[in-house]
């Protein structure tokens, strides 16, 4: 009878053990399975990141281009006047390493404070065409065919001439677009750029 007890006590304990132990390596498998993904999924979008980044850096130029631009300067350093005054400006240009045959200008003026007077190509190898429409001069110039290429590199284009007739402070505004008439610069490749553009304030006493 004691064997038979004693027996049946270890097989109990084996039988107890013997769960404890399936129990234990079902959880440790659940749980390693659950690790693995994660973990493979966070290589692959490490990897997926550089491969990214070293795209990125293809794509992408490491150096800024020279902004394009076209800007209006008084010859004055005040910027005052007297009515019966010439007032002269110069349009100016910046266009990197571009090679301009030609370019278009829209300029904004209060005809009722100026006349406009004259408009002259400071560049020798581009005539110049200008038109007043309202209160809107717009110029148009061409490159001479024969002339070699070069930018515009702070270059003065255009030297403009107006007469001050109204005293009060006005505005000179170099515009993007006036009757289908658009302020840029044509490459030697056709290449239409726009450029930045600005504004000017004078004083007429």
């Amino acid at each position: 009878m004691e064997n038979t007890e004693n027996k049946n006590k270890i097989f109990k304990y084996l039988l107890v053990v013997f769960f404890a132990v399936f129990v234990g390596t079902g959880i440790f498998l659940m749980t390693s399975s659950k690790t693995k993904p994660e973990v493979v999924d966070s290589i692959k979008t490490e990897e997926e990141s550089e491969t990214t980044i070293k795209r990125d850096n293809l794509v992408i130029p490491t150096l800024t281009p020279k902004e394009t631009s076209q800007t209006i300067v008084s010859e004055s350093t005040t910027n005052s006047y007297k009515v019966g005054d010439q007032v002269i400006f110069y349009l100016t240009a910046e266009t990197g390493e571009k090679n301009i045959v030609g370019y278009d200008t829209v300029l904004y003026f209060d005809p009722l404070a100026f006349d406009f007077v004259k408009a002259e190509s400071l560049q020798t190898d581009y005539r110049i065409y200008d038109y007043k429409r309202d209160n809107y001069l717009t110029l148009t110039a061409l490159k001479d065919l024969q002339s070699p290429a070069s930018p515009l590199n702070q270059a003065r284009l255009v030297r403009l001439v107006f007469q001050a007739k109204q005293k009060g402070r006005y505005n000179f505004s170099l515009l993007p677009e006036y009757d289908k008439v658009k302020t840029d610069f044509v490459t030697e490749n056709t290449e239409v750029l726009s450029p930045a553009l600005n504004e000017l304030t004078v004083e007429v006493k």
